[in-house]
């Protein structure tokens, strides 16, 4: 990262050489007629002459960058600009089979939600797997017999091999996720039926 004005946003958006370089690598340099305008405006002008893959790209940049600049300002890491470049497309790529993700694969479970008894926890766990990278993103639900929800916490995991694998590790971070926040009566639910046999 570079040092010299890290404190000035507009130095580190525009001018600092390690986010030319990035902006650059990743096809995504702003054009020279921009440099005279305010630095704000540059950003939106820049992001409007952009296709939409540009703009996704451009705001997952940007928003990669300054989770960088703040981890080499408060905590001295930083990273090599091969390694964020690579980081950056790899994000892009879930991304895309995320929105590319098909639609009419998405069940719909029938069946309402029923709270738990008082003074009782109830986690909904779930898994939505995407077969054509091998990824899952996992996500649990808190809620009290009022139906309120307490907590939700998401996850991404990486080289997952099927859709049930996916759900057992969705269950298994559950758990102690309830441990985490202190829950000691809790009730887990979640739409696989052998899991919860197992867990029972």
């Amino acid at each position: 990262m570079c040092e010299e004005g890290a404190d000035s946003t507009e130095h580190f958006i525009i001018y600092c050489s390690w986010t030319q370089q990035v902006l650059e690598d990743l096809n995504l340099s702003f054009p020279l007629i921009f440099q005279s305008l305010d630095y704000k405006q540059a950003v939106i002008q820049h992001y409007m002459q952009i296709d939409e893959q540009g703009k996704m790209k451009l705001v997952l940049t940007y928003w990669s960058l300054w989770y960088v600049r703040n981890q080499f300002i408060h905590e001295g890491s930083s990273s090599s600009i091969h390694k964020f470049v690579a980081f950056i497309q790899s994000h892009y790529v879930e991304l895309e089979a995320l929105n590319n993700f098909p639609r009419n694969q998405l069940v719909v479970h029938p069946g309402v939600w029923s709270p738990p008894t008082a003074n009782i926890i109830k986690l909904n766990f779930d898994a939505h797997f995407i077969s054509a990278i091998n990824k899952f993103i996992s996500s649990t639900i808190a809620r009290n017999s009022l139906g309120q929800i307490i907590a939700a916490c998401a996850y991404r995991h990486t080289s997952v091999a099927d859709p049930f694998i996916a759900e057992v590790r969705a269950c298994k971070m559950a758990v102690p996720f309830a441990i985490d926040l202190g829950f000691r009566q809790i009730q887990v639910e979640g739409d696989s039926l052998s899991i919860i046999k197992k867990l029972n």
